[in-house]
């Protein structure tokens, strides 16, 4: 048996394809439009649930880059074939329904306003050319996490560019 001499309770960083996925946003204030726009640039398909929305997501609507189902939300809006569902809501009660709902279907969850009920965290977004990174602190530092991810993103640049690649 292997001895536990660290914490190991942290989320294991990894990268899914999400090019092509169905993806469930249920709420379309500021929180939701963050993720929208990052979804959106890995390619993901996307659903917005709201009765009221950012101007951004309407937009991003009316040029067919999501679906918006301008209604509150029911339990039925969440399909089996949905690959994650994100509750971004303002209402932290709502927020953990929806997560109930998606587990018991079998869905990846997160709930930006419980991390504990996340089955996943959304990492800063570091990107240049081909090399994507993501940092995160475990849903505890956010002030952190920008700073490190800024830095990064400063280095990598550099880097990229005395390596002489093309950003």
């Amino acid at each position: 048996m292997m001895e536990k001499n660290r914490d190991t309770s942290g989320y294991f960083p990894m990268f899914f394809n999400i090019e092509g996925r169905k993806i469930l946003i249920v709420g379309a204030g500021h929180i939701a439009l963050r993720r929208v726009d990052t979804l959106l640039s890995f390619g993901a398909v996307l659903t917005v649930a709201a009765p009221v929305w950012e101007e951004n997501i309407g937009k991003y609507e009316e040029q067919g880059r999501l679906t918006l189902l301008k209604d509150t939300y029911t339990p039925d809006l969440i399909e089996s074939d949905y690959f994650m569902v994100i509750a971004a809501t303002d209402n932290s009660d709502l927020n953990s329904a929806i997560c109930r709902e998606g587990k018991r279907r079998g869905i990846l969850v997160n709930n930006a306003s419980d991390k504990s009920q996340c089955d996943f965290y959304f990492p800063a977004i570091v990107r240049q050319g081909d090399v994507i990174a993501g940092v995160c602190a475990g849903g505890k530092d956010h002030r952190l996490v920008r700073r490190a991810a800024a830095g990064m993103r400063d280095w990598l640049k550099k880097f990229m560019e005395e390596d002489g690649r093309t950003i």
